[in-house]
């Protein structure tokens, strides 16, 4: 399971004091209305209200790209799922629901 730092801060402070053997994967970039922006593993990543996690790039054309294709964190669709969901939960975005026919 990913751990989140609130802040760059206590990511760094995490690096050079790890709590219980361990540092963080990364920190909270910002929290907006639906959604937050995340740095995880030198990748900025997006969560957005429908607890869909992407890689979000920018092009040579200097457009924002989201990938949502992200194998690397997590061992299975369920652990993405409800890790999400705690995350939504922390900063008090609303849920969204899918509505897939």
């Amino acid at each position: 399971m990913l751990t989140i730092a609130k802040n760059a801060a206590e990511y760094i402070d995490s690096l050079f004091h790890p709590i219980d053997g361990r540092t963080y994967d990364g920190h909270i970039v910002k929290v907006k209305k639906n959604s937050i922006d995340l740095w995880i593993r030198g990748k900025d990543y997006t969560l957005n209200a429908y607890n869909v996690l992407a890689v979000r790039s920018k092009g040579a054309d200097g457009k924002t790209w989201y990938h949502y294709q992200v194998d690397d964190l997590f061992g299975s669709r369920t652990t993405e799922r409800e890790w999400g969901e705690t995350m939504l939960a922390e900063h008090g975005i609303k849920r969204r629901h899918e509505n897939w026919a």
